[in-house]
C-alpha cells in the first residue's frame, strides 16, 4: 500500500475561477468570452492536457496564448478523425484475413475448437465473449443466424468476425496455435508475421486513442511497431503509427489518400509544435513521404 497517497480535496471550479488558473499558469487570454465558451463545453482538464507539455516550470518559460492551445486541441481533433479512418479499414481487412484463412484452411467454426490456440485458458475467455454475444443476440448478423438456422450452437466464423473488437482480434491472432496459419495471415497482407502481431499491437492502443477521444499529440505510445523509423525523438511517438499506417495502406486500400491527407493536414497546422509528435525538422524530406 503506498502510505503517501493523500485525500482528494479538490472542489468544482467556475469558469472564471479556470481563467484564472490559466493566466495563473502563464496563458495569455485575448477574448475571455470565448475563452469561457471553449472550457465550458471541452473542459478545462482536457484542455489544460495541451498545455502541461509546455510548463517546465512556473511560469511558463515562453508564454503561449489560448489561441494556440485550442489550435493544438482542433489539430487533434482532426487527427483523431482521419486516424480512426485509416484504422477502421486495417480492422476491417484484418479480421477478414484471419476469417478467410482459418475458416478455408479448417472450417466456418474453428475459433470453438481449442486446438487452434496456444493457450486454453485464453480459450474459454474468448469463447465467454462469445457466449455473451450469441447470448444478447444484440448484433442484428447474430440475431438473423438464431432466426433463420437451428444449428449448429455457433455463428460462423464471418459473423462472429463482425460482432468483437479490433484488441479481441489481435489476441486471436496472438494466440494461434500454429505459427503455418499465422504466416498464412501475414502474407495475406504482405507482412512478415512478427511485424503484424507488433503493428496490430500498436494500432489497437492508437484506436483506443481515438474512440476515447485521448490526445495524440504529445502521447508516449506504449508499443514501438518493428521496423519503423528509428530517427532520434521518434520513438513511441505518433510518427512511427503513421508510419505503419501507410505501409499497411498500400497493400489494404493502394488508391487511399490517406497519406496526402495526412500531410494537408500536418501542413495547415505546421506552425504547431509537431516535433513532439516525431515530426522533426524537414519531415517532409524523408522517403516515406515522398513516394
Amino acid at each position: 500500500m503506498n502510505d503517501t497517497k493523500i485525500p482528494y480535496t479538490g472542489k468544482a471550479t467556475s469558469l472564471d475561477e479556470q481563467i484564472s488558473f490559466l493566466k495563473q499558469a502563464g496563458i495569455l487570454i485575448k477574448d475571455e468570452a470565448l475563452a469561457k465558451n471553449h472550457l465550458a463545453f471541452v473542459g478545462y482538464y482536457r484542455l489544460f492536457a495541451y498545455v502541461k507539455p509546455f510548463i517546465n516550470s512556473s511560469p511558463i518559460k515562453k508564454q503561449i496564448d489560448f489561441e494556440q492551445v485550442w489550435n493544438l486541441y482542433i489539430f487533434d481533433r482532426k487527427l483523431r478523425l482521419l486516424v480512426i479512418d485509416a484504422i477502421e479499414r486495417i480492422e476491417v481487412a484484418f479480421r477478414i484475413s484471419i476469417s478467410e484463412i482459418m475458416s478455408t484452411q479448417y472450417d466456418p467454426f474453428w475459433y470453438v475448437n481449442n486446438s487452434h490456440f496456444k493457450h486454453v485458458k485464453w480459450h474459454v475467455e474468448f469463447m465467454e465473449k462469445v457466449l455473451k454475444l450469441t447470448t444478447r443476440q444484440e448484433h442484428t448478423l447474430i440475431k438473423h443466424f438464431y432466426n433463420t438456422y437451428s444449428s449448429p450452437e455457433f455463428p460462423p466464423s464471418w459473423i462472429i468476425t463482425e460482432c468483437l473488437t479490433f484488441g479481441v482480434w489481435s489476441k486471436v491472432f496472438d494466440n494461434l496455435q500454429r505459427r503455418s496459419d499465422k504466416i498464412a495471415i501475414a502474407n495475406r497482407l504482405k507482412m512478415r508475421f512478427m511485424d503484424l502481431l507488433s503493428w496490430i499491437k500498436c494500432l489497437t492502443e492508437l484506436r483506443n486513442l481515438c474512440a476515447h477521444h485521448e490526445r495524440i499529440w504529445n502521447h508516449f505510445f506504449r508499443h514501438t511497431p518493428k521496423d519503423a523509423p528509428r530517427q532520434k525523438y521518434q520513438d513511441h511517438t505518433f510518427y512511427q503509427q503513421a508510419y505503419i499506417i501507410i505501409e499497411m495502406l498500400k497493400v489494404i486500400s493502394p488508391t487511399s489518400e490517406w497519406k496526402s491527407k495526412l500531410k494537408e493536414l500536418m501542413s495547415e497546422y505546421s506552425h504547431l509544435p509537431l516535433e513532439k509528435m516525431g515530426f522533426l525538422n524537414q519531415w517532409e524530406k524523408d522517403p516515406i513521404w515522398r513516394a
